[in-house]
């Protein structure tokens, strides 16, 4: 059982660093099979195909940035403070996270420009991911019969998630770089400021 563990996420790794290196381009059965250094019919054994791999690995504690135990974590260290410095937190949070996660930005840039069976799939995991934690969210912070936090939410993360994506083939937007902390320092600024003027 250990062995085929170890496998399973030996797998999972290995598609991890061809998600960072090459990109969607570079992905397959035989390419994470290659890299793992073991028969694809483990793949199919495991995880039954591709597709399987790549739900496995969405739902991988590493790949998403905003996951519940995260928000339980940034609620627990700031129950001092108030509705928008906890709102604010978990913003920058996402933030930090998804800039440190180039694979899950090239999921993010696959799923713009390809629909297929294994896209939605992999949005619908990040769907339900980030329905759990916002409903968690609203139900800690008492939030449901105030302003729409959901949009609220939905509109600064995609922001960021442009800007984070953008970065790849862009330094500046709008004057602002987005390729070292400086600009993005002034980002998690304004998201304090947005959260203290409508929370």
């Amino acid at each position: 059982m250990r062995n085929k563990e170890d496998t399973k996420k030996n797998l999972l790794a290995s598609l991890d660093r061809i998600l960072k290196e090459r990109g969607f381009e570079g992905l397959g059965i035989n390419a994470v099979a290659r890299e793992a250094g073991v028969s694809k019919m483990l793949i199919y054994r495991y995880f039954g195909n591709m597709e399987g791999l790549l739900e496995a690995y969405a739902g991988s504690k590493g790949f998403w940035p905003a996951q519940k135990t995260e928000m339980e974590n940034i609620l627990s260290e700031n129950r001092d403070r108030g509705i928008p410095d906890l709102a604010s937190a978990y913003m920058k949070h996402f933030l930090r996270e998804l800039r440190k996660r180039p694979a899950t930005q090239e999921v993010m840039r696959w799923e713009l420009s390809h629909q297929n069976e294994i896209t939605r799939s992999l949005a619908t995991i990040r769907e339900e991911q980030g329905m759990e934690m916002m409903d968690f969210l609203e139900d800690q912070l008492k939030l449901k019969d105030q302003l729409d936090i959901k949009a609220l939410t939905a509109l600064i993360s995609a922001g960021i998630s442009y800007l984070i994506l953008r970065a790849k083939t862009a330094d500046v937007f709008l004057g602002i770089p987005i390729n070292d902390d400086t600009g993005w320092e002034r980002m998690e600024t304004i998201i304090e400021v947005i959260f203290r003027k409508l929370l």
